[in-house]
Formats: structure tokens, C-alpha cells, sequence
């Protein structure tokens, strides 16, 4: 999100034009499911206010369009974008496409990798942890228990994501959604229930790494994300392939 509201201040952008873009039938309901998320007080504070403030650096007014309307649309589809940023995949890929296509056609890199390939793999991680069977899970902590002992413990204690918080905030709780859409319970792993406990975090940090790309050294995303390749999740092995 900070890339983003970093070229909204300093890139030269067709204000004018850009209101013509935004102008199609997608805006209205990615609109309308941005206003349906659950967001934190906080996140939905500081989200706003940095949107804002970028809006303000730009110094439009009604005069810089044909329509005097385009303004408060501009203001709009700004504040949008930046929403749309933050709450990554807890958004359809849909409603981020309509509200940040536009950014990306007028040469925003941040827009562009909102849409690109990082958010889609954690969408379709989500998806395969939705749908995992027990015998999957099983697989999964036999991979972990196979991995040098304290290896887990070091990248946890060292792990650095670069992700906005806001993102971050929304990819731990869409990841948490999904784990919970499961009702897992210690008493179907029995002889891994030590390890079935740190589960549910396990799935939201690979989520997070999955997210992160390539912010995240290849170590840890091997140690975080080799389990659920190993277990057949596919989206955790194309995230190693490509990282």
C-alpha cells in the first residue's frame, strides 16, 4: 500500500483521463464489497487517512476536469484502490481488477503487482486449504516432523515479511478463516497432536510468505512453505518454484 500511495503523490498521471477509465460497470459492486468487509477500526482509520492524504498532495480541483463531478470521482477511486490494496485477497480478484485496472493501465507497478501473480497463489492456497481432507493434514505434519529440529523455531524468531500491515492484517485474516472453515480437532492426528497445535499459525505464515514473494529470503520460505508442497498443495510448490 505505501508503494502505491508513493506514486499516486509523485507520479505524472492524466487526472482527466484517468476519470474516464474508472468509468465501467465493475466499479459499483467492488465498491459495494469493499463496504461489506470487516475491517478493524484501526486498519479502516489509517487506511482512509493515508488515502486522503494522498489525494490532498495532488492539489485537484474542478477546474482540472470537463465534468466538475470528476473530482469527487477521482477522490473515490483513489480511496478505493487504496482499500482494495489492503485487504489483498479478501477481496475478489474481480472487484481489486475493476478498481486498480485503471492504475495499472496508467503505469502504476504497485497496482500491477496487486493483480499479479503473488495475490492469485495465495488465493488459490486458501482455496486448497478450504478443500484439504484430514489425510492431507496428516501428510502435511509428517513433512514438518521430518525437518531439522528447531529449524521451524529459527524463522519464526527471524522472519521479516516487508508487507504492509494492513495487508498483512488482512491476509492473516482471511488465512484464519479458512484454517478455522475446517473444525480440525487434536483427536483426528493422533501421535502429532504436539505438532497439530501450531497448525492453524503454520497456514496463516505461509499465507503471509506466499504473499510477500520475494521480500521473503529463500531459507525460510523453503523451511514455511516445502510442508504443504510436500502434502500437495500446489500453490505453496509454485510460490517455491517461482521465488
Amino acid at each position: 500500500m505505501a508503494r502505491f500511495l508513493e506514486e499516486v503523490r509523485t507520479k505524472q498521471i492524466d487526472w482527466a483521463a484517468h476519470a474516464r477509465r474508472i468509468d465501467n460497470p465493475g466499479v459499483s459492486p467492488a465498491m459495494t464489497a469493499i463496504v461489506s468487509l470487516s475491517w478493524p477500526r484501526t486498519v479502516l482509520d489509517a487506511v482512509d487517512r493515508a488515502g486522503l492524504q494522498a489525494f490532498a498532495s495532488l492539489g485537484l480541483s474542478r477546474a482540472d476536469f470537463a465534468d466538475p463531478l470528476s473530482l469527487g470521482e477521482v477522490k473515490v477511486s483513489l480511496m478505493s484502490a487504496v482499500k482494495a490494496i489492503a485487504a489483498g485477497d479478501q477481496l475478489a480478484f474481480e472487484h481489486r481488477q475493476a478498481l486498480l485496472e485503471p492504475f495499472a493501465t496508467a503505469g502504476f507497478e504497485s497496482a500491477a503487482a496487486a493483480l499479479a501473480a503473488p495475490g492469485a497463489l495465495v488465493a488459490q492456497f486458501l482455496t486448497e486449504v478450504r478443500d484439504a481432507s484430514v489425510e492431507d493434514w496428516r501428510r502435511y505434519l509428517q513433512a514438518v516432523s521430518g525437518q531439522p529440529r528447531g529449524s521451524r523455531r529459527a524463522v519464526f524468531r527471524t522472519l521479516e515479511l516487508g508487507l504492509d500491515p494492513a495487508v498483512e492484517t488482512a491476509i492473516d485474516r482471511a488465512a484464519d478463516d479458512a484454517y478455522r472453515s475446517l473444525r480440525l480437532s487434536g483427536d483426528q492426528f493422533p501421535g502429532q497432536e504436539a505438532r497439530f497445535v501450531a497448525l492453524q499459525t503454520d497456514v496463516i505464515a505461509a499465507a503471509q510468505v506466499i504473499a510477500a514473494g520475494d521480500a521473503v529470503r529463500s531459507e525460510p520460505r523453503q523451511v514455511l512453505l516445502q510442508p504443504f508442497a510436500d502434502a500437495g498443495f500446489e500453490a505453496a510448490g509454485e510460490a517455491l518454484s517461482t521465488g
